[in-house]
């Protein structure tokens, strides 16, 4: 009985040791499991959270595309904010350059470096050793390219050690591809961790360097529609000024005032940065130097020193030999007129130009400091060719004039432009109530030696007769020829005392011997005398009766001046 009691309380402890067994066993198991599923859990946080993280970078992408003024602060403001949401060590842009190389240019980054990207020669040259590597191979061949172990990765020999000894574990390089432009970019994120790049970070990462290609692209196109409409602005305002300074051109004004004028206008143009300040200077070639003819707020010690520039000399007188835009920032050592007190300025001086030929300088003033800007360089270019054909047209038209106005052979001023000047002299004198004398002159034994010697020697005889007339005239005097041997001279707020004091020095110079045709000849001259308004207040009747004190004097002798008499109507034949 005992017996099998115990082998009863046996069977029975065995059987519990049996049931304990299964019961740790499957706690185990459980516990295991638990495990496992926690392990899970924690994986798939993480996952999670790496995805939030990535989420929150793409948006962070997006609110930089906002934020962003230009495309370098925007790629800027990617890299800090994809290390930052993303956790990772380092971000860096890159752009594939064209060279023989074909280096990738770092253009942007954000994170610890620590001069990697300095020692880093990557290119995108697959037969170069650093074109292997996940940025060369993402630029060629257009999509994500990564490295999920730096230590072991073979195509990263050329960078490995650099990369390691920063703690550089991973990287990804993603494309940027912007349709439409030549750049291709890169997107190239560092970690820590390794194996972090998995498929679907990938595709979320892609996600973002096609936002980044995007926002690249929003940029520049909004960059070149800016610039279209500020070109277009400028464009517009550029046609007014240059049409003003056309307008300008067609006034009835003297070369002087015109320039005057244009001056004025350049210096209003509201986007060229120039100060309202500057000159014009035209060029005289028998000297080879310029001559100041209009300024514009210039001190008064610049106005002596720069009245006339020799070619060469100067930042102006460089410009007129050099027969080119010639920029300076500030006082260089090319700027030759300085004096006490003077500020620094820098210029730009341009060779007015027409057909090759230099007609003058346009001399504008910049503030110190100031950059170049070939589209305000390309513009006064524009501005100093337009001046170029306002001089020419101008002194066309000076010719012309000049021609309808002069006799051809003595250049004094013929029968019509006389007339013009008589009348504008008589209304002068009305308005002034004072009084003038208008001398008629004719030459004396002039026919004998135009048949003896001929008409090229009667030519030469009447240049050197007005030569010797107005030698001793005064600017206010008018002479001019309005026959053929017969010449007129006004003599402004003259009384007929100071009249034939002029006519009997005329007298005098004109009995002197002449060297034509290489012989010397002897002439005289008889001079007739009407006073306004004595003797008319009309052109026409002042120089009929001038005529016939003239013939009056023919009558008596020649080679003397009388003064107008009733008496001497009806002489003239």
């Amino acid at each position: 009985m005992g017996k099998m009691m115990k082998a009863r309380l046996d069977q029975i402890e065995s059987l519990l040791h049996a049931m304990i067994g299964v019961a740790y066993k499957e706690r185990q198991e459980k516990e295991a499991i638990i495990a496992r599923q926690a392990d899970l859990i924690a994986s798939l946080d993480g996952e999670l959270k790496r995805s939030k993280s990535i989420a929150n970078a793409l948006t962070s992408c997006n609110e930089a595309l906002v934020r962003s003024t230009s495309e370098m602060q925007f790629l800027l403001q990617v890299c800090e904010m994809v290390v930052k949401s993303g956790d990772y060590q380092l971000v860096w842009i890159g752009f594939a350059q064209t060279d023989a190389e074909k280096h990738i240019k770092p253009v942007a980054h954000y994170g610890y470096a620590d001069g990697f990207l300095e020692r880093l020669r990557m290119t995108w040259d697959e037969n170069a050793a650093g074109g292997r590597g996940p940025a060369g191979r993402a630029i060629r061949n257009r999509c994500a390219e990564t490295a999920n172990d730096i230590a072991t990765d073979p195509d990263y020999l050329h960078c490995r050690e650099e990369a390691l000894k920063r703690g550089y574990a991973a990287s990804i390089s993603l494309p940027l591809l912007l349709e439409g432009e030549e750049e291709i970019g890169v997107l190239n994120i560092y970690s820590r961790d390794r194996f972090v790049f998995n498929s679907d970070e990938v595709k979320l990462l892609s996600r973002m360097a096609q936002d980044i290609s995007y926002g690249m692209l929003s940029i520049r196109k909004s960059h070149r529609n800016h610039m279209l409409e500020k070109k277009n602005k400028l464009e517009y305002q550029s046609r007014i000024v240059i049409s003003n300074l056309l307008e300008t051109s067609l006034k009835p004004i003297s070369l002087e005032r015109m320039l005057e004028a244009c001056l004025e206008l350049i210096l209003s143009i509201p986007w060229v940065s120039i100060v309202s300040k500057g000159a014009i200077f035209l060029y005289d070639s028998d000297n080879d130097q310029l001559r100041m003819v209009t300024q514009r707020s210039l001190s008064t010690p610049l106005l002596k020193m720069c009245a006339t520039v020799e070619a060469g000399y100067c930042l102006c007188g460089r410009a007129a030999k050099e027969r080119k835009l010639i920029f300076s920032s500030c006082l260089d050592e090319r700027h030759d007129v300085r004096f006490e007190g003077m500020s620094d300025h820098g210029h730009y001086c341009l060779p007015i130009m027409a057909d090759g030929e230099l007609l003058g300088v346009l001399n504008l003033y910049v503030a110190c400091g100031h950059e170049n800007d070939p589209e305000q360089e390309l513009f006064l270019h524009t501005v100093a060719s337009t001046l170029a054909g306002i001089i020419k047209r101008k002194a066309a038209e000076e010719r012309i004039q000049l021609m309808a106005n002069t006799d051809s052979l003595t250049n004094v001023a013929n029968r019509r432009a006389f007339m013009e000047r008589l009348g504008l002299e008589i209304a002068k004198a009305r308005r002034e109530k004072s009084t003038f004398a208008l001398l008629y002159m004719d030459l004396d034994r002039f026919k004998l030696v135009n048949d003896q010697l001929g008409h090229k020697a009667g030519d030469q005889l009447l240049v050197q007769v007005v030569q010797r007339i107005a030698g001793i005239l005064r600017e206010t005097d008018a002479l001019g020829r309005i026959g053929g041997d017969e010449f007129v001279l006004v003599l402004p707020n003259s009384q007929f005392h100071g009249a034939k004091f002029v006519a009997e020095k005329i007298i005098h110079l004109i009995n002197q011997p002449f060297i034509v045709a290489d012989q010397e000849v002897g002439i005289g001259v008889s001079i007739g005398c009407a006073m306004y308004p004595e003797h008319g207040v009309a052109g026409d009747l002042l120089l009929h009766k001038a005529d016939c004190a003239l013939y009056a004097v023919k009558s008596r002798g020649r080679n003397q001046v009388l003064l107008y008499e009733e008496q001497f109507e009806g002489l003239k034949q």
